[in-house]
């Protein structure tokens, strides 16, 4: 009797073990569950928010990305919109001391054979440079040939302040009695025969002019559209039809400034004839 009633009460205790370990498993099977349900509320607040500031970053770094990238094609375009202008103003000054250096020999000759003094009012003008358009350059190897061809802007001017300096100052010198008639006039017969070597090289000098546009027509053409400013690479080097497309814009441009020659000495000769 005893036996049987401490197994009814051990069974009893087993029971209320069993049904407290149930409810805690419930009870932190609901706990479980509403935790859960309010990190989902919160999940559902946070991940619209975040994920609106990152696709607010990504805009605001690709906006930074494309105004950066538009703002150094842009200094490109101008620095070879500029350089190009200086390039048609320095090939009509090169010419223009072509035609004068003409004019100092003929004045030379003719003295020569008077046996007077030769006396011109010709003088060389020095040609525009400017080195800082090459920190807004894009293609390195224009860079190259654009500072070469500033080196010899450089080295042409320092002739040219030679050269007026020298005629200049024989002319003042003959004036004012310094030097004999005879010595100026082997003075300038030297003269003559330095300043014809040095149209050679003012001719050179309008051929690397007239290279420098060319090349800069072609990469301007390639920078016509938004499209390419944004999103096409820079380029940094000549590619492989840069040459050709550089000889077809080279010809095309020779033909153009013939045009303007030619137009031009016509509208001389027709304002000479007229009475």
């Amino acid at each position: 009797m005893c036996f049987l009633l401490f197994r009814v009460k051990l069974g009893y205790g087993f029971f209320r073990i069993a049904i407290h370990n149930i409810f805690a498993k419930k009870l932190i099977e609901f706990a479980i569950m509403n935790i859960e349900e309010e990190i989902f509320e919160i999940l559902k607040l946070l991940i619209p928010a975040f994920a609106g500031a990152f696709f607010a970053f990504l805009f605001l770094r690709f906006a930074d990305w494309g105004k950066k990238k538009k703002n150094i094609r842009d200094k490109n375009i101008r620095a070879l919109n500029r350089i190009q202008l200086i390039c048609n103003e320095n090939h009509n000054f090169l010419n223009d001391s072509i035609y004068n250096i003409d004019e100092i020999i003929k004045v030379i000759e003719e003295a020569r054979k008077r046996k007077q003094s030769p006396f011109s009012e010709n003088h060389l003008d020095k040609i525009t440079n400017d080195k800082i358009l090459l920190l807004d350059l894009v293609n390195n190897a224009f860079v190259n040939d654009y500072f070469s061809y500033a080196i010899m802007v450089e080295k042409h001017n320092n002739d040219v302040d030679s050269i007026n300096h020298f005629h200049e100052s024989m002319k003042m010198a003959r004036l004012t009695g310094q030097i004999s008639v005879e010595n100026y006039i082997e003075n300038m017969s030297r003269f003559g025969e330095n300043i014809k070597l040095f149209k050679k090289f003012c001719s050179d000098s309008m051929d690397m002019t007239q290279d420098i546009i060319a090349k800069c027509r072609v990469q301007l053409k390639d920078e016509t559209s938004l499209w390419k400013k944004l999103f096409k690479k820079p380029i940094y080097n000549y590619d492989k039809t840069f040459n050709k497309k550089y000889a077809a814009e080279l010809v095309l441009l020779k033909k153009e400034l013939d045009q303007i020659t030619n137009a031009s000495k016509e509208r001389i000769k027709k304002v000479v004839s007229e009475k």
